[in-house]
């Protein structure tokens, strides 16, 4: 049996130097979301030891500080994913019956809504003020004021029998994606139309839409000639006309929770917390990042800022119980 306690630690490094870092003993950090500003990141988790309810952590990049919020959730709810708005200062959190939004910076309590098992996919509006629910069975869009909670749009898509798949929001321009045989659509909820095709192999999985809604990032899985095994690649590829900036071959069987520095030139590839790569696109390498932090010798980057100046960092060891784990994860 292996217990994993985490240590939350925000370090400002200067070429290979750690300068500053504060310790917060047993967090378990579950969530990481970054609003795309490079001013804040939230850290959603749970202190070990006490009482199980979840906490987020407020980092201020530009002032080096934390702050720490209690979360209005039960204790029992299970969180599934996480949406943020820089425009708003929101956050809203996803269980399987609801969504409950908060102020970042404060934590004050906005608004829940109640979901219904048609609600597949969801996200903030692009100013923050509304909310957008996918209705799977009816093939809606439903669009709520936040303040007042009341339904104000209700957007009609194209049949799913004619092949449309519903993909991704792209809350920086209030636009679906859809899918369509060798085809991503993007589709204005301002214009009500389909406003661009673009070329999207069959083969590729859709992941998110990048650096303000300009670009998007997908990835695969292939066959590397000299290997005798598949390798999965991300890409990341231009919103207007498809067109690919970058790919790069990644180590994982399968990504699942990756980020980019707000420039686009850093990959940040984590594996659940527990282990982590950084890729340098432009220059198609591998950044070293054993900076031997603590006694554990070892860091997991949660947040990278562009040109990898600072970062908040992971600290993270195993204890063990009845068998020897070492130091490693």
């Amino acid at each position: 049996m292996k217990l994993i306690i985490t240590n939350l630690l925000i370090a400002i490094i200067v070429t290979s130097s750690l300068v500053a870092q504060e310790s917060m003993e047993e967090f378990r950090a579950e969530f990481v979301t970054n609003p795309q500003d490079d001013k804040n990141i939230v850290v959603t988790g749970r202190f070990l030891g006490q009482n199980s309810d979840f906490k987020a952590i407020l980092f201020d990049i530009e002032k080096d500080s934390h702050k720490v919020f209690e979360i209005d959730i039960p204790n029992d709810t299970y969180i599934s994913s996480i949406s943020i708005n820089v425009k708003s200062n929101r956050i809203a959190y996803q269980s399987y019956y609801s969504i409950t939004i908060f102020n970042y910076l404060t934590f004050e309590k906005i608004q829940e809504f109640e979901l219904d098992s048609n609600i597949k996919m969801s996200s903030f509006s692009k100013d923050g003020s509304k909310y957008l629910f996918y209705n799977s069975t009816n093939n809606q869009v439903l669009v709520y004021n936040i303040d007042d909670a009341q339904l104000v749009a209700t957007h009609n898509l194209e049949p799913i029998d004619d092949g449309y798949t519903f993909t991704a929001f792209n809350q920086f321009a209030d636009e679906l994606a859809f899918r369509k045989d060798s085809s991503l659509i993007i589709w204005s909820l301002d214009s009500h139309r389909i406003t661009n095709t673009i070329p999207f192999k069959e083969e590729y999985t859709f992941y998110s839409f990048e650096d303000k809604g300009r670009m998007f990032c997908f990835y695969y899985d292939m066959e590397k000639k000299g290997k005798n095994f598949r390798v999965n690649v991300v890409g990341v590829a231009y919103t207007a006309d498809g067109s690919i900036k970058y790919t790069r071959d990644i180590d994982y069987s399968e990504p699942k929770n990756f980020v980019f520095t707000s420039d686009m030139k850093y990959l940040l590839l984590n594996n659940e917390l527990r282990s982590q790569s950084i890729y340098d696109l432009e220059n198609d390498t591998r950044v070293d990042n054993m900076l031997s932090v603590g006694k554990y010798g070892r860091i997991n980057f949660l947040y990278i800022s562009p040109d990898l100046e600072y970062s908040i960092i992971l600290e993270a060891g195993i204890q063990s119980c009845g068998i020897n784990w070492g130091d490693s994860q």
